[in-house]
């Protein structure tokens, strides 16, 4: 699911299938670990002054989708048994977009046969910004719902406004499912679903334990949403 190849001078010189950041260095250099190596060429890093990292994800319908492609001048490599690889050295060359391991770690969850345990983690966590991302990359927008007459959301599991578009997500689409980030994102992506589907006269969405809402924040989205809900012709059901 995550393909990671290294080149020199245009030339690939290992493939693996994980790529780990060590997130804390005393100085700029920085650390990567490389492991389910699937293919390297034994003396390729010897007098590699730099090398090219390209990383890529498989999505839902097995095509290459690209993440992102760096170099690094290389200070030193340590092979660790036939498996596994470290690299030390300077980020160069880099994309118009930051390396976020998080978005590595959710895919190495899904390609090991593990679930994200979304609950667990704490209020801002990163790892729940990467995981939306990381679902974005891998269904992209699924404009077919499932087939349900209630869509049921219980509004007491929302402590912060990210887990509302987590929950809707899977509850309109299923797992690993992108509708959203924000509410802006939100809406834009029911502006394609009602494309493909039309109005939704038949279909209610239930919200559980609306009076379990603390946070005014969370409040006014739910305010939002149960309007939004409305003009795209869902009846909606308010339980406390």
């Amino acid at each position: 699911m995550i393909n990671v190849v290294l080149s020199t001078n245009g030339e690939q010189v290992m493939c693996c299938s994980h790529i780990w950041l060590q997130p804390y260095a005393p100085d700029t250099t920085r650390s990567f670990r490389f492991t389910g190596i699937l293919f390297k060429k034994t003396t390729a890093f010897d007098c590699a002054d730099k090398i090219s990292v390209r990383i890529s994800m498989l999505n839902r319908k097995l095509e290459d989708v690209f993440y992102i492609q760096f170099g690094v001048f290389v200070f030193d490599y340590r092979e660790s048994g036939i498996d596994e690889l470290w690299i030390d050295g300077l980020v160069c060359d880099s994309d118009e977009i930051a390396y976020r391991q998080g978005i590595i770690d959710v895919f190495d969850f899904w390609q090991r046969g593990q679930s994200f345990d979304w609950f667990s983690e704490p209020i801002n966590s990163l790892l729940k910004r990467d995981y939306i991302v990381a679902c974005s990359m891998y269904s992209g927008l699924n404009t077919q719902l499932l087939d349900k007459d209630i869509y049921e959301i219980d509004i007491s599991l929302i402590k912060e406004q990210r887990d509302f578009f987590y929950l809707a997500s899977i509850t309109f689409i299923g797992d690993r499912a992108y509708l959203g980030h924000d509410f802006h994102s939100f809406t834009d992506c029911w502006i394609d679903i009602y494309r493909d589907n039309g109005w939704f006269n038949n279909k209610k969405v239930r919200l559980l334990n609306t009076n379990a809402i603390h946070d005014p924040a969370v409040s006014s989205l739910i305010s939002e949403a149960e309007t939004f809900f409305r003009s795209y012709k869902f009846s909606v059901e308010l339980v406390s």
